[in-house]
C-alpha cells in the first residue's frame, strides 16, 4: 500500500491473476472485519524449545503449524543432484517416532518414506536426538542408496 491506495490479487484456480486497485481504507476495514471473526491460531506446546540451530548444511530446525493444531519439528537438506529434498521430521507434541522422507524439489511431490524410527519416551527432546542421529547417519552416506532412488522421473 502506499499513497493511500493498495492493490489486492485474486488468482484463479488456473492460476490467472487479476490485480485491482483499492483504496488503503477498505483494505484496512477488510482486515479489521477479518481479524474480528477469526479465532487465534493455535500456539505451539509450552514445553519445547520453538527454535534449535540446524546441523551444517541443513535448514530448518524450529517447530511449526502444520494444520489443525498438530506443530512439527522439520530439518531438511536439498540434494539437486537427484531433484530431491531429504526431511527428517517428526510431531513436536507427542512425538511417536523420527522420518525421513523425501520430495520432488521442483514441485513439492512426496516420493516416499526413507526411514522411520519410533522412539519410547513421547518427549521432544528424544525425539530431536533421535532426529539428529538420523541427520547424522543421512550426512554419512547410510542412505545415499535410498536418496538416488527416489529421483523424480523426468
Amino acid at each position: 500500500m502506499s499513497d493511500g491506495e493498495g492493490e489486492i490479487t485474486l488468482t484463479t484456480i488456473d492460476e490467472n491473476a487479476y490485480t485491482f486497485t483499492v483504496p488503503k481504507t477498505e483494505i484496512e476495514a477488510f482486515l479489521a472485519a477479518r481479524n474480528e471473526d477469526t479465532p487465534p491460531l493455535p500456539t505451539p506446546p509450552e514445553d519445547i524449545e520453538e527454535d534449535v540451530e540446524p546441523p551444517t548444511d541443513w535448514d530448518g530446525g524450529h517447530v511449526r503449524h502444520t494444520g489443525g493444531g498438530i506443530f512439527c519439528r522439520e530439518f531438511s537438506r536439498e540434494y539437486p543432484d537427484h531433484d530431491v529434498r531429504v526431511e527428517v521430521a517428526y510431531n513436536a507434541d507427542t512425538p511417536n517416532g523420527v522420518s525421513i522422507g523425501a520430495y520432488a524439489l521442483e514441485d513439492n511431490a512426496w516420493l516416499g518414506e526413507i526411514d522411520h524410527e519410533t522412539i519410547d519416551e513421547h518427549t521432544d527432546r528424544n525425539a530431536l536426538s533421535t532426529a539428529r542421529d538420523l541427520i547424522q547417519r543421512v550426512n554419512t552416506g547410510v542412505y545415499d542408496d535410498e536418496i538416488a532412488a527416489m529421483t523424480p522421473e523426468t
